[in-house]
């Protein structure tokens, strides 16, 4: 009886070092790079725009309030409008600062992926998906705009890290076997 090793009907003992699933594997951790990076740099471009306009956001913000009080023939204490506009600018700054930095986080997270496949996708998954909840406690409609966008990202993403996992498991049975 001829060995395994020795049968040319064996096509798996015949593919070069790396297995057609770890292939698809490292196929979707590149596309969870893709993603990352790409989630990455337009969380980073937006809020960062945000931030830029800031100032003349929020003065336009109060300006407005500040006028429908005075048209209601309302008196407005000036010092105070002063300290709202500060804690709103402050607040603002917190806010879109803290989003253009995650943007840097997944963009970084998007790099690691392949030397750090299951941590680098279950934390973009996580940072994400606290992301868009922390942004929908804050204005509620942020949830519904680009649902079909957010799904596709968290789909691919848990499709991502159980590929990452695959990948991993392989590799170590591999360094076991080696």
């Amino acid at each position: 009886m001829a060995s395994v090793e020795n049968n040319p009907l064996d096509f798996a003992s015949q593919i070069p070092h790396k297995s057609l699933a770890q292939s698809i594997r490292s196929k979707e951790l590149k596309q969870a790079r893709g993603i990352l990076i790409v989630v990455g740099v337009l969380t980073f471009l937006v809020n960062g725009g945000f931030l830029m306009m800031a100032k003349s956001n929020v003065d336009q913000e109060i300006d407005k309030q500040v006028k429908q009080v005075q048209a209601q023939h309302m008196q407005v204490d000036l010092h105070q409008v002063e300290l709202v506009r500060a804690s709103a600018l402050t607040l603002t700054y917190l806010i879109q600062g803290g989003a253009a930095a995650l943007g840097i986080v997944f963009i970084v997270l998007g790099f690691l992926v392949k030397s750090y496949p299951v941590p680098a996708t279950m934390l973009g998954l996580i940072l994400y998906l606290a992301g868009t909840a922390i942004f929908g406690y804050l204005e509620p409609m942020t949830l519904l705009q680009g649902i079909i966008f957010k799904m596709f990202i968290v789909i691919s993403l848990f499709a991502s890290i159980k590929a990452a996992i695959g990948y991993q498991k392989h590799l170590a049975r591999n360094a076991v076997a080696a």
